[in-house]
């Protein structure tokens, strides 16, 4: 007797499906950004450099170099303005930087501004590249700064002659004198501290404490309740006076 050996032979038939590559990533996107500029320091002295950054994608023209485009700028005293050159920060970066040197001694030429102590320097450029949102086709980008010469330390004012009721400090600070004679320019809080310590002249601040604790009116008189005392090392309330005085 022959057995008959059923062979079933299947056959896979293998479909390629054209699958689509998503290169959006690799697509530079649409959307346009306003573009920011600024000057580097809020303050500039009448002499030397300042610098303007500007951030724009859109001006990063051909990505592998590194471009270049202008901006204006202007001053008080020199309303003509002139053109400044930014220079990409490096290859595909869209950030730019131009330098300006400035002068109170003549008229700009080429990067060179003409200014005055407190004068304001614009820099400015049109952004035509704006996102869907803006009704506008080019907007006007504008950064402004001061000019400003430095102050110096109030040693160095004191010793060029100015009187030490003139000494200037910088912004957010405020002038003490301490009882060596010293001045210096610290901020509010430490004048505070200075001043209950007994380590500044400057006993304003704590004779207003005695008024407003004390109920002392500001033209004197003695404290109306309760009477405050209160002392450090070196001086004293003197409630009765409406005086922060010296000495215990």
């Amino acid at each position: 007797m022959k057995t008959r050996l059923l062979v079933i032979i299947t056959v896979f038939t293998l479909v390629l499906i054209p699958v689509t590559t998503n290169s959006f990533a690799e697509e530079v996107s649409s959307e346009y950004y306003v573009g920011v500029i600024q000057w580097l320091k809020a303050n500039y002295p009448p002499s030397g450099t300042a610098v303007v950054r500007v951030t724009d994608p859109e001006m990063n023209l051909n990505p592998e170099k590194i471009d270049n485009f202008d901006v204006f700028v202007r001053s008080n005293s020199h309303t003509k303005g002139l053109y400044l050159t930014t220079t990409e920060t490096g290859v595909s970066t869209g950030v730019f930087e131009g330098t300006l040197f400035l002068t109170s001694e003549h008229l700009g030429v080429g990067h060179r501004l003409k200014v005055a102590e407190g004068d304001t320097i614009t820099a400015e450029y049109e952004d035509s590249t704006l996102p869907a949102s803006y009704t506008e086709d080019v907007l006007s980008i504008i950064a402004k700064s001061e000019i400003r010469t430095p102050l110096e330390s109030p040693l160095k004012q004191l010793k060029s002659g100015i009187p030490v009721e003139e000494v200037q400090c910088k912004q957010d600070l405020v002038l003490i004198q301490k009882y060596d004679g010293m001045s210096a320019c610290v901020t509010p809080e430490t004048r505070e501290k200075l001043i209950e310590r007994g380590w500044t002249k400057d006993n304003n601040s704590m004779l207003q404490k005695v008024l407003d604790l004390c109920g002392c009116q500001e033209s004197g008189g003695s404290c109306i309740t309760p009477i405050f005392k209160w002392q450090n090392e070196t001086h004293h309330i003197d409630s009765l006076r409406c005086e922060w005085k010296m000495g215990k």
